[in-house]
């Protein structure tokens, strides 16, 4: 299962697939797949059994926030499922669903990669290679 999706992680940055799965609801499927059927009678909220483990719950969890952040109808859609489970929390304490599912869910949000590298404008390339020491050094030959 972990390879299945893995795989989906990666294919989903593809604008056509994410398009694609967000229209079909997939995230919203993913959180229903993970869900377990009698939260009252397991005392879990997420189940845990042959098919997912913990790693499977982590892996899930990224798929769906990184297709859900951006989209405002899946996000709401998504905190109304969130506050149904939630309600399930005055009666069963599944610190594993807090931690390793709504805390990441609840922090969804659309990122851009930065680097805070220096750029050689006269040779035109990032300095990754670059440390602050270096520059200490050029300060005290000045």
């Amino acid at each position: 299962m972990q390879h299945a999706i893995k795989f989906w992680i990666n294919v989903s940055h593809d604008p056509i697939v994410k398009k694609k799965l967000i229209a079909g609801k997939i995230p919203l499927k993913l959180y229903e797949m993970m869900r377990a059927d009698h939260p009252e009678k397991s005392q879990k909220i997420i189940r845990k059994d042959s098919v997912i483990h913990e790693q499977e719950v982590e892996l899930l969890v990224e798929l769906i926030r990184y297709l859900t952040s951006g989209d405002s109808e899946l996000e709401r859609e998504l905190a109304g499922m969130l506050m149904k489970d939630l309600s399930h929390m005055s009666h069963i304490r599944d610190m594993n669903f807090v931690n390793k599912v709504f805390l990441q869910l609840l922090r969804i949000e659309k990122t851009v990669p930065i680097c805070f590298w220096p750029y050689d404008s006269e040779n035109k390339k990032w300095l990754s290679t670059f440390k602050p020491e270096m520059l200490a050094d050029q300060s005290q030959q000045a």
